[in-house]
């Protein structure tokens, strides 16, 4: 938005109109001229600040949780913490990857969602940080390697599947790695 700003401030300052005249002294021409004065200039930089403010401040349409399948969502990926990560894998006889983990609590608890991270990163709606709630889709941009997701808990904890060679563990948001690499939360537990 600030790169925004200083383009409308670039372009304003090429109108160098000075002064209107009386509407009855100009000419066609001078008269469309004239409304880009001074007095005019100001009234569409002020327009325009308006809306940047307003567009950089915009809220995210309401996503009314349901509670019960939230924690019912959340309870059950906590329940696989141990498990081992397994490429593919979608249940606790196998093991899981990040998605699969997700996707296995999620249906589980009667909620259809993707079956691949890149997929959930756009399931339910929108929810940012400080409205996270339990059994929400956290999602991550892990450098060279994609989309990563896992399973919102409370109290700044995820429960995910990293990588291989590891098991299902949980994990703060707030920690500089996860909290760098957050993307947004995804709530797919909603009251109709």
């Amino acid at each position: 938005s600030r790169m925004r700003l200083q383009f409308i401030l670039r372009l304003s300052s090429h109108w160098n109109i000075k002064d209107t005249v009386p509407a009855s002294r100009l000419s066609e021409s001078r008269m469309i001229k004239s409304l880009y004065s001074a007095p005019v200039r100001l009234a569409f930089l002020l327009g325009m600040l308006l809306i940047l403010l307003t567009a950089c401040g915009r809220s995210l349409p309401p996503c009314p949780a349901d509670h019960a399948r939230g924690a019912a969502i959340a309870s059950a990926a906590r329940s696989q913490v141990g498990k081992p990560y397994r490429y593919g894998g979608t249940s606790p006889a196998k093991g899981f990857d990040c998605s699969g983990l997700v996707y296995w609590a999620c249906a589980r608890n009667g909620i259809a969602v993707p079956r691949e991270s890149r997929a959930q990163a756009g399931a339910g709606c929108e929810v940012r940080p400080p409205h996270l709630l339990p059994g929400d889709i956290v999602v991550f941009k892990i450098p060279w390697s994609g989309y990563h997701t896992g399973i919102y808990l409370g109290q700044g904890r995820f429960v995910h599947s990293p990588r291989p060679r590891t098991t299902v563990r949980v994990e703060s948001l707030s920690t500089g790695y996860w909290k760098k690499a957050f993307v947004s939360g995804r709530r797919v537990a909603r009251r109709r």
